[in-house]
């Protein structure tokens, strides 16, 4: 179900669309490419779907797909579509859910409680706007700030969270359609900026998800010279929950593993300085680095753990650092990495086309 209305809550980083648009992002992208690629963001990003709650973003994938695909829809809500034969199987993968709550409880008073579907801090969420998810029409609300301001706006809240429809009592809450089991986010819109750049809540992972659809609108199947996948994996943000389906499914098969989601960037002065700056590509223009629009990074993890989403253990930050001969043939830059948040990673970033 698509957004109406805009929150003063509207969390995202700027992208720009132009990565979207396919092609060098040096070379000459038509305006046309650029609007395509703007209007499947905005529709993807404009839909809701917390983890758990994917449907309508499916809808949304599957109707983008070109004329030749044939998806199928697995028994956990995944989306799969298969191009070529042979080997290698190549696979690439973003997830269609977005963070936000679930309803656990309806109190004597007609609040709701709710549990978070997905890690985010939840001060930012107390005193935005809400919105039920219904399958009619949703049901406006906002999320109750601590009762304590003095607290530190950053610290975690003490307690549940609660979200408040207006109802004075769970009859009348109930009476309004709440249930248990029913989805909570805030209201979130597609907003265009200056040039080919925007903003919205949910990019993670709806760029990546229009990405993969943008790809196949522009593959011509038959050229495809071994077998590729392209999947579209339910309830990352609760803990890969559909990749961990996809990989039982794949078993063996898969030679190659890329998972296509966002980055996190440190993106002005006052960020954290010990999160994802590698140094990042969106961010850090004022330090010499390369600002936004400098390409992708592939990001090499050596925490070992299992599904489609994490990225090859195999592979390892200093393995990474090791390939000199390989980051030379590819023009890649490795930057190493190692924060409190993260044992280790490594970034590969494309320094040219």
């Amino acid at each position: 179900m698509r957004g109406s209305a805009m929150g003063r809550w509207a969390l995202g980083a700027p992208l720009l669309i132009l990565a979207l648009a396919a092609g060098p992002l040096h070379g000459q992208v038509s305006q046309q490419r650029i609007e395509n690629a703007a209007r499947l963001l905005e529709d993807l990003v404009e839909t809701y779907g917390v983890s758990g709650d994917e449907g309508e973003v499916r809808k949304e994938i599957l109707d983008a797909l070109p004329g030749w695909a044939d998806p199928e829809v697995d028994s956990a809500g995944n989306v799969w579509v298969r191009v070529g034969q042979g080997e290698p199987v190549s696979v690439f993968v973003a997830h269609m859910d977005e963070t936000g709550f679930q309803i656990t409880e309806i109190g004597d008073d007609g609040l709701l409680t709710v549990r978070s579907r997905g890690g985010f801090l939840r001060s930012l969420w107390e005193g935005t706007p809400a919105i039920v998810h219904q399958e009619d029409e949703p049901i406006n609300g906002v999320f109750v700030p601590r009762r304590d301001i003095s607290e530190p706006s950053r610290a975690v809240p003490p307690g549940p969270t609660y979200v408040d429809v207006g109802a004075r009592s769970r009859a009348e809450a109930e009476a309004m359609g709440m249930e248990v089991g029913q989805t909570v986010t805030n209201p979130k819109e597609f907003v265009r900026l200056a040039g080919t750049r925007a903003t919205g809540r949910s990019f993670d992972d709806r760029v990546s998800s229009a990405a993969q659809i943008l790809a196949l609108q522009d593959l011509d199947p038959a050229a495809a010279r071994h077998e590729f996948v392209f999947l579209w994996v339910v309830e990352e943000e609760i803990g890969l929950v559909g990749s961990a389906y996809a990989a039982r499914t794949l078993g063996f098969d898969a030679d190659r593993v890329y998972p296509v989601d966002t980055f996190v960037s440190a993106d002005t002065p006052i960020d954290p300085q010990n999160f994802a700056v590698a140094p990042s590509l969106l961010a850090l223009s004022h330090r010499g680095h390369r600002s936004q629009g400098s390409g992708g990074a592939l990001r090499l993890d050596s925490r070992h753990r299992r599904g489609l989403v994490e990225a090859d253990a195999a592979v390892s930050p200093a393995s990474a650092l090791r390939g000199a001969a390989v980051r030379r043939k590819h023009s890649l830059e490795v930057l190493l990495d190692r924060g409190p948040l993260f044992r280790s990673h490594a970034v590969v970033r494309a320094v040219s086309q």
